[in-house]
């Protein structure tokens, strides 16, 4: 059987030695702050020297990753006889997925008989983290390309991810919400659950206080996804690790819910619309084929 090589872009929010461990290559974004300052995730820049430039920072934003960078990377997989399965953020928060799919068809045109699987997430973070991780487990197990792509796709719809950010200013400068919400928030305390819904970013429900916005981040995850109990979860920070761990416990705790060693550290690509301090839950249902 032919061998193939697992791709994600950094959107997954794997650690370096996340990488490391689970033999994944990655494409890192590029991280601009007050448009001249560049940096690649991961590469030129951690995670902890994103926020804290992040919050010193005027504006941050982040760049999607072009098709010249795909392309090289495919070009070496074919020429080694390597076949590709490589995820990307969800095509509504990036046009990187079609930067990909370029490099795909131009490396398949050049190298008949290469395999270059996409597979555009239906999440972000640890939402496309654990799909990453199924085709980890897969690869290890022995199946083919084919078979990993068709059963990912299909566990990909399933995603879904929730979470609580600790401040509004990071949605205000992204201008998800307006100054004044802004303002009224941070007078008030409220701190507002957000889901992806519809490959979108949505409120879910807005609350006074850290401790009942945890509450209802768990409430509405669960209730979102009564299932709960044949899926996979992962739990999302920005900087708030030890909130992260209490978390885990209590999911262990009340809802027999294990999260082990799944607590994924938020990086750049929504971490530039929620800020320090977010905490998140993301779940996708079970892969029954392992």
């Amino acid at each position: 059987m032919k061998k193939f090589r697992i791709y994600t872009d950094t959107a997954c929010d794997f650690s370096p030695n996340d990488y490391k461990r689970y033999n994944v290559n990655f494409f890192p974004y590029h991280i601009i702050f007050n448009d001249t300052e560049n940096h690649l995730e991961h590469i030129s820049i951690s995670t902890a020297e994103f926020y804290k430039k992040l919050i010193a920072s005027k504006a941050a934003k982040t760049a999607q990753i072009t098709p010249d960078e795909f392309l090289t990377e495919f070009k070496r997989c074919a020429e080694e006889n390597i076949d590709v399965i490589c995820f990307t953020i969800t095509p509504a928060f990036s046009g990187t997925s079609q930067s990909a799919l370029l490099a795909k068809s131009m490396v398949e045109e050049a190298y008949p008989g290469m395999k270059i699987h996409i597979i555009p997430s239906t999440s972000v973070s640890s939402g496309q983290g654990l799909l990453v991780l199924e085709a980890v487990k897969m690869r290890d197990l022995g199946f083919d390309i084919d078979t990993v792509y068709t059963k990912l796709q299909q566990v990909n719809e399933t995603a879904y991810i929730s979470f609580t950010a600790n401040t509004l200013e990071y949605l205000q400068r992204g201008g998800r919400i307006g100054k004044g919400a802004a303002l009224a928030g941070a007078l008030l305390n409220i701190k507002p659950v957000l889901v992806l819904s519809d490959n979108e970013i949505r409120p879910y429900s807005k609350v006074r206080g850290r401790e009942k916005s945890i509450s209802e981040l768990v409430a509405s995850h669960l209730k979102a996804c009564p299932d709960y109990r044949s899926r996979n979860f992962s739990l999302i920070h920005s900087e708030a690790y030890d909130e992260a761990v209490r978390l885990s416990k209590m999911l262990k705790d009340d809802y027999d819910i294990e999260i082990d060693d799944r607590i994924f550290s938020i990086g750049s690509t929504v971490g530039v619309h929620i800020g320090p301090s977010a905490l998140g839950i993301c779940s996708i249902r079970k892969n029954e084929t392992l």
